[in-house]
């Protein structure tokens, strides 16, 4: 984006903070609410190019899941059984964490569901390998249970299914009020929406970062952009690809799902809100 003469209001300001986090998402969020628990001295801003919750963490099902977004067993192919129980068990931290820091007495307002989540599986080959997981996953004391086609068709009204899993310690939120939530409880942060971020400069040891409203100085300056960081950095351009999803809403009927479900190896996901109304991507 270029900013006119006319517009250009970032030569008459400069502000100084310690950490500026770029990006208002659940990422930038939690990474100020954490920096606030660390040090309370720390001086912190969060910049947006729109309002919060206006990338990936506004465009979401909600889904507080733990583990990977590949099935266990790949998991432990890829990184071993001591590692991928690590990363698991990172999951199963991060949702303690959020019910006891951020979400409280608040579940109902911030429509959070504990009802855990389910991996279901269209083929036989993919059955089989979530029976695998499953199977690794009992061994290292993750809870799990087996479902086979009926008990998918009674329990979460889906068909074309011939198994599945569920993780029972899995969850569901709305995502936007769970970040006003976090702003919150931010007191050292000031956060500026609609400051698209045009340049960022060296300064000595500082960085200067301008706006299209101003200009801020920051000792250190943390990435939470997700898909958009290559826009920013070059850096990050063949390491993150961002990918384009369609999610559909149907009108609300009444409540016939358990909890919120995984397909086709994760690439497709469908839940219910507690309304009624059927989200699928």
């Amino acid at each position: 984006m270029s900013v006119s003469w006319w517009n250009d209001h970032s030569k008459e300001s400069k502000t100084t903070f310690d950490i500026i986090i770029i990006g208002g998402g659940i990422a930038g969020l939690s990474t100020a609410y954490w920096l606030e628990q660390e040090d309370s001295s720390l001086k912190l801003a969060i910049i947006d190019k729109y309002e919060i919750g206006s990338g990936a963490t506004g465009r979401n099902a909600g889904f507080v899941t733990c583990g990977s977004v590949e099935h266990y067993n790949r998991l432990v192919e890829h990184f071993g059984l001591e590692q991928a129980l690590q990363i698991w068990s990172f999951g199963e931290t991060n949702l303690k964490l959020l019910e006891t820091e951020i979400i409280g007495k608040e579940h109902l307002d911030l429509e959070y569901n504990q009802t855990g989540s389910f991996s279901l599986a269209s083929t036989d080959s993919e059955f089989k390998e979530l029976i695998n997981s499953q199977e690794i996953m009992y061994k290292n004391g993750i809870q799990t249970e087996v479902l086979q086609e009926k008990e998918i068709k009674e329990r979460i009204g889906a068909k074309g299914f011939v198994g599945g899993i569920k993780y029972l310690d899995d969850a569901s939120i709305n995502p936007i009020k769970l970040l006003h939530k976090i702003k919150e409880k931010l007191k050292n942060t000031i956060i500026f929406e609609n400051n698209e971020l045009i340049e960022i400069k060296n300064a000595g040891d500082q960085r200067l970062l301008k706006t299209n409203k101003q200009i801020l100085n920051a000792t250190s300056i943390i990435y939470a952009t997700n898909a958009y960081s290559a826009q920013l950095d070059s850096y990050f351009s063949d390491k993150i690809t961002p990918t384009r999803g369609q999610i559909m809403l149907t009108a609300p009927v009444p409540m016939f799902m358990e909890g919120p479900c995984y397909a086709n190896f994760v690439l497709d996901y469908f839940r219910q809100l507690t309304n009624g109304v059927r989200i699928k991507q």
